[in-house]
């Protein structure tokens, strides 16, 4: 008859590390996992900055067509090229 220790590994020989991580998270099955996990967020339409263009460092987003950067806020514009123009008006 073997001994009840012999069943289980020894308790010191198991990771209470790994143990409480695991406990500490949730498993994530059935959700969606980011590769990116902070992405920086557009202060105008609330989406990730990913494909929001930048001119002379002036931000510009295509969803509401509007700047976020200082100075050019508060103005819809017409497209990206009437930004860019604006931009060069704004810096002479």
């Amino acid at each position: 008859m073997s001994a009840p220790h012999e069943l289980s590994p020894p308790s010191w020989a198991r990771a209470p590390q790994y143990k409480r991580k695991s406990l500490e998270q949730p498993s994530a099955v059935g959700v969606e996992v980011s590769r990116m996990q902070n992405l920086p967020v557009c202060t105008c339409c609330g989406q990730p900055t990913q494909g929001h263009k930048k001119y002379n460092r002036k931000a510009f987003c295509p969803v509401k067509m509007m700047s976020t950067s200082k100075g050019l806020d508060n103005t819809v514009y017409n497209s990206y090229e009437h930004f860019t123009s604006v931009v060069d008006k704004v810096e002479r």
